[in-house]
């Protein structure tokens, strides 16, 4: 367990992981935004999720589809990646740059709640747990607790990415 995070460290560290989660990847290509921890500190899963949550400074969301959607919450974390889609595209490019946390905005398999029982048998859905346990990587979803921010920022990135800002 990492001590205690500097405000300083901790907001250029989210800025590099997150900021994109409401710019480019908005428009859905397979763009995304990496980052990693300051040399001589690790975060598991969890401590990131902790870290967000703090960040964006809204309210506990009950029943929340913001939950991890694959892998261990224990895990160390190498790097992020921040995308709208976890694509088999943006799994590969995780595991090509060493990261081994997707923060994804949609669902990971196919349905909003993540619900895979009826995909047991569906070859995306196979070949994407595959890469994710090959490399080791786990996807945490960010979408309610990012519509609740004020501005909302997705929609804010999404203007500014398109110009609309002014």
């Amino acid at each position: 367990m990492p001590g205690p995070i500097q405000n300083h460290n901790r907001r250029s560290f989210l800025k590099n992981s997150i900021s994109i989660a409401g710019g480019a990847a908005i428009l859905g290509s397979p763009l995304f935004s990496f980052a990693t921890p300051a040399a001589g500190t690790s975060y598991t899963v969890n401590d990131i999720i902790r870290i967000i949550l703090q960040e964006v400074k809204v309210d506990p969301i009950p029943d929340t589809i913001d939950t991890l959607k694959y892998g261990k919450p224990e895990t160390i974390v190498t790097g992020i990646i921040s995308t709208m889609f976890p694509t088999v595209a943006i799994i590969e490019k995780a595991a090509a740059l060493n990261a081994n946390l997707i923060i994804a905005h949609e669902p990971t398999f196919y349905s909003g709640l993540d619900r895979t029982e009826k995909l047991k048998d569906n070859a995306v859905m196979k070949q994407k747990k595959a890469l994710l346990d090959k490399y080791g990587i786990v996807i945490w979803r960010f979408h309610d607790y990012s519509h609740t921010t004020r501005p909302d920022m997705i929609l804010e990135g999404f203007n500014r990415k398109m110009g609309w800002k002014s």
